[in-house]
């Protein structure tokens, strides 16, 4: 796990590094089902938005290449057929009651949502969408 990963799970979620780095982490909520019925092969956690491992990385990720998200970027996939803009969308549902100042997200969601050439918007598994083209980029170097 990158370092800048680890400072920021001790500095905001208090998590350190060595409990949990023997913890195998999943972003295919299928395989991770399907683990849960495979007793001896250790701890497994589903890492999603909400997840601390999960939103540190992606905190990491928005501050070290904030300029470059800026900017943009045009992403080739060798199994897409058609071409569309992607979008990252963040929502949040909050209680503003005054009793929930310090805990006022009921819930909070990251997806993609892309365009396609109809004009037509689709949301998509932002896990399943990002793991697959980062595998990809991993497997190219």
């Amino acid at each position: 796990m990158p370092d800048t990963v680890i400072a920021e799970l001790k500095d905001t979620y208090k998590i350190h590094f060595d409990a949990i780095k023997s913890i195998q982490f999943c972003f295919d909520k299928q395989i991770f089902l399907d683990y849960q019925s495979v007793g001896d092969l250790g701890k497994v956690h589903y890492i999603n938005p909400g997840n601390p491992v999960f939103d540190s990385l992606v905190t990491v990720v928005r501050n070290q290449y904030r300029e470059d998200m800026i900017k943009g970027t045009i992403l080739i996939s060798p199994d897409d057929k058609e071409d569309y803009f992607a979008f990252f969308v963040k929502s949040q549902i909050v209680d503003n009651r005054p009793s929930k100042v310090d805990d006022s997200i009921a819930d909070e969601r990251l997806v993609m949502v892309y365009q396609a050439k109809d004009g037509e918007f689709h949301i998509t598994s932002l896990q399943s969408s990002l793991i697959a083209y980062t595998h990809r980029v991993y497997q190219a170097n």
